[in-house]
């Protein structure tokens, strides 16, 4: 093969090396990004309490008494409803408001590290971790806490704190401008 002839060949052979690379590249950057989105499509909030409720917004968003930076949403639900986990959870801290036996606030983080509490909780025992739609709890009696390290409430509704404002959970999306009266579903499931 002459010298011209060699350079052609080594051009083209170059060119595929190169396209080749490319392919394989793209290949392995979509079959990456499929496996993430599918995994994070696993993670999915669920609204704390079991389907068949549909309480309103009582208060809009707030900031959480609990934890400084998380901004939080009360929410009408009626004393002893369940109050289950909206993901797979480890309990961070949990306190009980002062001068009651057992009105709780309940600071807890995602496997992602995103922290959220639940508030005016109550509940016999708190354990380390939960799995989404484990029952945490139910939401305490309608009584007057005035505890400002833990809890302050007049009336029986459900404190969510969440890591970030906008936030979708079931399909449904809560921002700075969500409004008292507002009503919200759930899907969750008890386990």
């Amino acid at each position: 093969m002459g010298p011209r002839a060699q350079g052609y060949f080594n051009a083209i052979l170059k060119n595929y090396r190169t396209g080749a690379l490319t392919i394989i590249t793209t290949l392995l950057v979509l079959v990456s990004v499929n496996f993430h989105s599918k995994a994070h499509a696993t993670i999915r909030w669920k609204m704390p309490w079991p389907a068949g409720f549909t309480p309103q917004l009582t208060q809009g968003v707030h900031q959480d008494g609990l934890v400084g930076g998380l901004l939080a949403f009360d929410l009408s639900l009626p004393a002893g409803t369940p109050v289950l986990a909206p993901i797979d959870s480890t309990v961070v801290r949990h306190c009980i408001a002062q001068g009651t036996d057992n009105h709780r606030s309940i600071l807890l983080r995602t496997r992602t590290g995103q922290q959220y509490s639940l508030g005016h909780v109550t509940t016999s025992t708190v354990q380390r971790s939960y799995r989404q739609g484990e029952q945490i709890g139910v939401v305490a009696p309608e009584q007057h806490v005035d505890d400002p390290r833990c809890a302050t409430s007049t009336g029986a509704h459900l404190h969510f704190g969440l890591p970030q404002v906008p936030t979708t959970i079931d399909n449904q999306t809560l921002t700075r401008f969500s409004t008292r009266g507002e009503q919200l579903t759930s899907t969750n499931q008890r386990r």
